[in-house]
């Protein structure tokens, strides 16, 4: 970073992925680490996951590490026919599936699903706005068909649509579509599927794109802007796992 004034960065941590915090270097150098495949943390193991399991969305919670994931309950998905399950584990590395006895599959509710729908692809995340009601601790998107709509939960097990109207109908979502509530901004920020590059409404004419939108009250959202990469090649960004 070229400059004479030091930025004071106070506690926050700054990630290197370029020269801009670096005055100079000697003898290091920025090496980017490749994650190392280790042993299944989840797998399918009963009748409502055996088409496989996807979009596992894990944070700490409640002094555990807490886990949502879709499931699908045939070999040959449909994509409506997805479900949101939920697992739980101490380390990260063993998990359990609990038996919550909320919804029933197949004549039984001996099972550890939260979510049939209507929608697929759940992205929860708890409420860091010390606004937020009691019974909407948990928020998630969920996208029905073409558009995305906003869930609440009291525990991150129980949810139910927030409104019947949806929060946003400028498609595509497609897969996977992130919010958070942005402890500095102090607003809820989403990072939605989009369309970039030569095409504007499908993913064969343009690139699979993420876009960004805000809100005050996790209803009423702005309009969507692809995020900007400056000169970068296009090329997809399939699923989106934007965190603060």
């Amino acid at each position: 970073m070229n400059t004479e004034t030091p930025v004071d960065i106070g506690e926050d941590r700054q990630l290197f992925v370029d020269d801009f915090w670096i005055a100079d270097m000697t003898g290091v150098e920025r090496v980017l680490h490749s994650p190392t495949l280790q042993d299944i943390a989840l797998e399918p193991e009963h009748p409502w996951e055996v088409g496989g399991l996807s979009y596992l969305i894990v944070f700490p919670d409640q002094g555990k590490y807490r886990g949502w994931y879709r499931a699908d309950p045939q070999l040959q998905d449909t994509d409506y026919n997805s479900i949101t399950c939920y697992a739980e584990s101490d380390d990260g590395i063993n998990w359990t599936k609990p038996n919550l006895g909320l919804i029933e599959f197949n004549g039984s509710k001996d099972n550890n699903i939260v979510w049939t729908g209507p929608g697929i692809n759940l992205a929860p995340f708890k409420d860091g706005n010390p606004d937020a009601k009691p019974e909407e601790q948990y928020k998630a998107f969920i996208r029905v068909r073409r558009v995305m709509h906003a869930l609440s939960s009291p525990d991150g097990l129980r949810w139910e649509m927030m409104r019947e109207e949806p929060i946003h109908t400028d498609y595509p979502f497609d897969t996977l579509n992130i919010p958070f509530w942005d402890t500095w901004r102090k607003e809820y920020v989403g990072y939605f599927r989009g369309v970039a590059g030569q095409g504007t409404s499908d993913f064969f004419k343009g690139v699979r794109w993420i876009r960004r939108g805000t809100s005050k009250n996790f209803l009423d959202w702005s309009a969507l802007e692809n995020i900007d990469c400056g000169d970068t090649p296009w090329e997809h960004f399939y699923t989106n796992s934007c965190i603060q």
